[in-house]
């Protein structure tokens, strides 16, 4: 899974407002507006998504029913449901994600008592009413976002039918299938992009640097084994398809795309180490740096047009919002 897996929902989380600084910030375009302070620890734990309004988690992952919470930008718990596949023993959840309506989405393997498993596309309605769970096979998302519009993308692959004799770890991929897939809010699948021809190796979809979101008025999708660079409008346009390398020897830890279409990372450095985000310049095809300071930092997703994430220069275990200003 790539979620982050909490305690319990009676923890406290408080909220605490800044009208100053904790990092030196290398460029004045990146303001930091606010920050929460979560009162339970986030250390050794796998990261959280910001989506659709909430900082979305999962709890008990890798067992038969982990729970989706969902706390909103005052760090109260406005969401809790099990996530329950009927015969399964396991459920691995790789992404979740949350809609304006407070609908969720979240997609995974579901493994039962044999060890059979299977991929899954899980849609609640708003705050959880109720669960519609499809099965996706032989397509396998990976990643999920909910469209402003209601409608449901996930980024995953479709192998080809394995040849006796073939590639195990990896076999093929089916080279017309689509990477990209839409489905309405029921979970009918309703389109297909970017096609598996084009994708160099399978493994590049395997990666944990693959990250999906969704603007006001488009899907995004950033690959970073390949450097790739995907958006689609809402209604079925490729406006972007770039290839796009973070400068210098950078680790990518975060993606965001705010709902006005401002699309930004975070990354990592070493030696010393610094965390800076940048901001996508389209038509120029270069991450800009906007603004970072020393040690770790992570975008985690954007809040409408702020974005949200966590670095080393505050307390532990706080989220921090940030504004690009241009």
């Amino acid at each position: 899974s790539l979620m982050l897996t909490y305690l319990e929902s009676s923890v406290l989380i408080a909220v605490v407002l800044c009208s100053t600084l904790h990092q030196d910030l290398s460029a004045a375009s990146l303001a930091k507006r606010s920050e929460t302070a979560l009162s339970y620890d986030l250390a050794n734990k796998l990261v959280p998504t910001w989506t659709g309004g909430a900082l979305l988690v999962v709890e008990g992952e890798n067992t038969a029913q982990p729970q989706l919470r969902a706390f909103d930008n005052e760090g109260r718990l406005t969401t809790s449901v099990v996530l329950r596949v009927t015969g399964a023993t396991l459920v691995t959840v790789a992404g979740v994600a949350r809609g304006t309506d407070a609908s969720i989405a979240a997609c995974g393997d579901a493994v039962d008592s044999e060890g059979r498993g299977a991929p899954y596309l899980a849609i609640f309605s708003a705050n959880g009413a109720n669960l519609r769970v499809i099965r996706t096979t032989p397509y396998h998302p990976f990643k999920v976002t909910v469209a402003s519009d209601g409608t449901i993308w996930t980024m995953g692959h479709e192998s080809a039918v394995r040849q006796a004799g073939g590639p195990k770890p990896h076999p093929p991929l089916r080279p017309e299938a689509g990477v990209i897939r839409r489905f309405d809010p029921t979970g009918q699948e309703i389109g297909s992009f970017v096609l598996q021809s084009n994708i160099p190796s399978p493994s590049d979809l395997l990666d944990l640097g693959n990250y999906l979101g969704a603007s006001a008025k488009s899907v995004a999708w950033y690959c970073v084994p390949e450097n790739r660079y995907v958006e689609i409008s809402l209604d079925g346009q490729m406006s972007s398809d770039i290839h796009v390398k973070p400068t210098g020897v950078a680790q990518v830890t975060g993606f965001a795309i705010t709902d006005a279409g401002g699309v930004f990372i975070s990354t990592v450095t070493q030696g010393p180490k610094r965390w800076n985000i940048a901001r996508l310049g389209r038509d120029r095809q270069e991450w800009a740096t906007v603004g970072g300071g020393d040690g770790w930092g992570i975008l985690y997703g954007a809040h409408g047009t702020t974005l949200v994430g966590s670095t080393s220069g505050t307390r532990r275990n706080t989220l921090e919002f940030f504004e690009a200003v241009d």
